[in-house]
């Protein structure tokens, strides 16, 4: 198994080859933007990021 990427606290299978990241630059503001997002799914929180992974337009968002 491959090893946890130690900053974000995830593995790269976790984030489904996501095209598109949007780093808010405040934890805050994480949950309020992957509400726009479709499937919205929980990643976890580590250290300041706390991730989000949803669909817009059939592509994977990555939100943290």
């Amino acid at each position: 198994m491959e090893n946890k990427m130690y900053h974000i606290g995830l593995y790269k299978v976790d984030i489904k080859n996501a095209t598109y990241v949007i780093l808010t630059g405040d934890p805050g503001r994480v949950e309020k933007i992957s509400k726009n997002l479709n499937e919205v799914e929980y990643l976890g929180s580590n250290r300041e990021y706390t991730s989000y992974l949803g669909k817009l337009n059939n592509e994977y968002v990555l939100v943290m």
